[in-house]
């Protein structure tokens, strides 16, 4: 039984969920490990957490936030880090960079009953409807001039 759930995003940000609010964690497809059989790469994921995991989140940066905006905000979730009574396993998400920044094998939906649903997958295929991704504008055709600050 999962006691803690927490996620990791690109960069220095995470979120940690209790376990009560993990409806699922299930991986479907197979796993992969590394030369060492130590690190995982789940190729598909489903995970579902109940709405009352949806609490107050603060990155430092903006305010009235809730860890569900977070997550259906940014398509950056990077690893799972699940600690259960015995230990504790890292799940890495297969993390396909879109040139922003984004995973492009990230999928969101907020049901009926205002749990999330949080789909990690290579092959658009298996995605039901009503699973979306944020609306991010790439930032083509900007030069480093016009960015910077001097």
């Amino acid at each position: 039984m999962i006691k803690t759930l927490k996620i990791e995003f690109e960069g220095p940000d995470s979120v940690e969920v209790s376990g009560e609010y993990v409806k699922q964690f299930k991986n479907i497809d197979n796993f992969r490990l590394d030369e060492n059989g130590d690190m995982i790469e789940a190729r598909k994921l489903v995970i579902v957490l109940d709405k009352n995991a949806n609490k107050e989140y603060n990155d430092g940066f903006s305010s009235e936030q809730t860890v569900f905006d977070r997550i259906t905000s940014f398509n950056d979730i990077v690893d799972f880090e699940i600690q259960d009574e015995e230990s504790e396993h890292i799940v890495f998400t297969n993390y396909e960079d879109d040139r922003c920044g984004n995973n492009k094998n990230q999928y969101t939906k907020i049901d009926e009953n205002g749990d999330l649903h949080i789909l990690i997958t290579d092959n658009e295929d298996l995605v039901p409807s009503g699973f979306t991704q944020p609306n991010l504008i790439p930032i083509d055709g900007v030069t480093d001039n016009e960015n910077s600050w001097f």
